[in-house]
């Protein structure tokens, strides 16, 4: 089975460990001090089921998330659909309106005099090696190392690139990845359990230091009408040094700002866990749009 399909159901569960506001926080900072202004269009690339996206527009910006999973853009359509829902039951919107399928969530905007958050996301299901929008955004953002599932310099390149030629001139681009060191020294040859009411996951990780490839084994025994159902998928990842992801941003045609130590203002050395890096966008004088 192919990655993140029945993982879909299970997978907010399985990341409730994950701070998204402090990271949202510290993005929409990294925002304001590299001059992205409040309200502009965001793309999230592997937006998984839409929690950063989420996030970013109720920060107030216009967001755009790209996955290439069917599976996690539908639990992503959904969780919009209760998002706008509740906006609209808090308040008097009465010009607003809804479609009662959730799985469509198609919403109007005619005659609509809601706030800024509560505009909907657009969801893209697109691969981010080759993904197309219709005009630049001012910033692109990727989180839960969405760039480590790029197993070849070859395809980070080309997704480098493509975020480049989307950007907006002197636009942001944003992004986290574990590092070598994490997947050395933290994660490793490892087994972990889950055992929750409606589930039970076994991931079973290991890693190639040589050729710094992570595979993980999900087997998970989801319930389904009081019967736990077995399905099983693997995930394949690669980390990249510092050095490596500066070279490839300088190749894109981007230019390199900063890289942090996880969502923090202290740089990222090669014992970080997670790398979060800044890049901008290097002027190209005819910009291809698709």
């Amino acid at each position: 089975m192919k990655p993140y399909s029945a993982f879909a159901e299970i997978y907010d569960s399985c990341m409730d460990n994950v701070p998204y506001d402090e990271w949202a926080s510290r993005i929409t900072e990294l925002f304001r001090q590299n001059g992205v202004p409040e309200g502009a269009i965001v793309a999230d690339l592997g937006c998984g089921t839409g929690a950063m996206s989420r996030k970013l527009q109720e920060a107030g910006y216009d967001v755009i998330g790209i996955d290439a999973s069917e599976e996690m853009l539908m639990v992503a359509q959904e969780r919009e659909y209760d998002r706008l829902a509740d906006l609209w039951e808090d308040e008097d919107y009465d010009d607003c309106s809804a479609d009662d399928t959730a799985e469509e969530t198609s919403f109007s905007d005619e005659d609509c005099e809601c706030e800024e958050t509560d505009k909907r996301i657009t969801y893209l299901c697109q691969d981010i090696r080759s993904f197309e929008l219709y005009g630049t955004v001012a910033a692109v953002v990727s989180v839960c190392d969405t760039m480590n599932y790029l197993l070849t310099e070859s395809d980070l390149l080309k997704t480098f690139k493509l975020v480049n030629n989307y950007l907006e001139r002197d636009g942001l681009f944003v992004f986290d990845m574990k590092s070598p060191y994490y997947y050395e020294k933290v994660l490793g040859d490892s087994v972990r359990v889950e055992d929750e009411d409606n589930y039970t996951m076994i991931w079973d990780n290991s890693y190639d230091a040589k050729t710094r490839v992570n595979e993980y084994s999900l087997t998970m025994f989801l319930l389904d009408n009081d019967k736990y159902v077995r399905n099983d998928e693997e995930h394949r990842q690669r980390a990249y040094t510092l050095a490596e992801i500066r070279k490839m941003i300088d190749e894109s045609g981007m230019v390199f700002v900063a890289a942090y130590d996880a969502y923090t203002d202290r740089p990222a050395t090669e014992s970080s866990e997670r790398f979060v890096i800044v890049a901008r966008e290097g002027f190209q004088e005819h910009k291809y749009y698709g």
